[in-house]
């Protein structure tokens, strides 16, 4: 897994139930029961999230640079960008039973661009440049990710206690990840200018089934911790394709094709934060707060070809997607 602080996540978890046994054991749930908010059945619900997300992908090293005793490989440099979820709810007047739908849309870059010192090669990853690499080169990459997630679920309240609840849940994920790299190489092959172009598109779509379990534990007057971990399963099409123009001693050569295929894909969510609960208006609104930390694991959803090569046809990279950050939330109960 490519994420951070994936490492971290067992001791999150200890600690959270460190706390909640404290929490316990102090008598702070005896101390204020009236804090913990009921179910709100028959009641509605609006959400907005603001996302500052980082995007992280396995296999997308574009290129090398070799001086022909040493190499270095040359990566995406990733960046934070912005997002949004939105989302609906509804408390079924049923024993706690609540459906919710939510969109989440985010965009990602990333840029780099070198320039090669004298007696350096640039070797690209897949573009098709001279044996022994290009000298001279001026190189330039950009990527960019379109993600959007549509999630619907069927879940149910379950109160342990004054402090501590659950909600198991199940439901659909329909998912559409579309990905693009462009690749621009201008150098000389021996004493003749070379120039080399790709452009490679990977766009995923898919639906499956999605369960988890949310967990909250409350530290009284509308204080407590939230927790989350859901997993799906998606069913769905990848398409790939790669344009590759070479341009060498005037003549220019075209490579282009596409690559179809279905896939199963399964993903991973997790999250953890503080949060915060009152209610207003005599009753009949209730407002939370809440920032966290998430992490989102797509497996498999590097799917760029190597088209080019004839010894590496339609293989693909394969790696892991990940997102990852900060999510600032707003929720109004009505």
């Amino acid at each position: 897994m490519i994420c951070s602080l994936k490492k971290a996540w067992p001791a999150m978890i200890i600690a959270l139930l460190t706390t909640t046994s404290a929490v316990q054991a102090e008598g702070w749930c005896n101390e204020a029961p009236e804090c913990r908010s009921p179910c709100l059945c028959g009641d509605f619900s609006v959400n907005v999230d603001a996302l500052i997300w980082e995007a992280v992908e396995e296999g997308l090293c574009y290129g090398a640079v070799t001086d022909l005793n040493e190499t270095e490989l040359k990566n995406q440099k990733f960046k934070w960008n912005a997002g949004v979820r939105v989302g609906l709810g509804y408390q079924l007047p049923c024993d706690c039973w609540d459906v919710a739908l939510s969109w989440t849309h985010f965009n990602s870059k990333s840029k780099r661009e070198l320039s090669l010192d004298p007696g350096e090669f640039f070797i690209s990853t897949w573009g098709e440049l001279p044996i022994g690499g290009l000298s001279g080169a001026a190189v330039s990459d950009h990527w960019k990710l379109d993600f959007n997630v549509l999630d619907a679920d069927l879940g149910h309240v379950i109160c342990v206690n004054d402090c501590l609840s659950f909600r198991p849940h199940v439901g659909l994920r329909a998912a559409w990840i579309d990905q693009k790299v462009h690749i621009d190489a201008t150098g000389a092959s021996g004493e003749l200018p070379f120039t080399n172009e790709v452009h490679m598109k990977s766009d995923y779509e898919g639906i499956g089934l999605r369960a988890g379990l949310d967990s909250e534990w409350s530290f009284g007057c509308g204080w407590g911790l939230y927790g989350s971990a859901d997993a799906s399963i998606l069913a769905g099409e990848s398409k790939s394709c790669i344009r590759d123009a070479t341009t060498f001693a005037g003549l220019t050569t075209i490579v282009s094709q596409k690559y179809k295929s279905r896939a199963c894909r399964a993903a991973t969510d997790l999250a953890i934060g503080l949060r915060w609960q009152d209610r207003f208006c005599c009753d009949s609104i209730l407002l939370t707060l809440q920032v966290g930390w998430e992490q989102h694991l797509f497996f498999n959803q590097n799917n760029f070809k190597h088209f080019v090569s004839l010894f590496n046809q339609g293989q693909s990279e394969k790696g892991d997607l990940c997102l990852q950050g900060w999510v600032f939330s707003a929720k109004v109960d009505y």
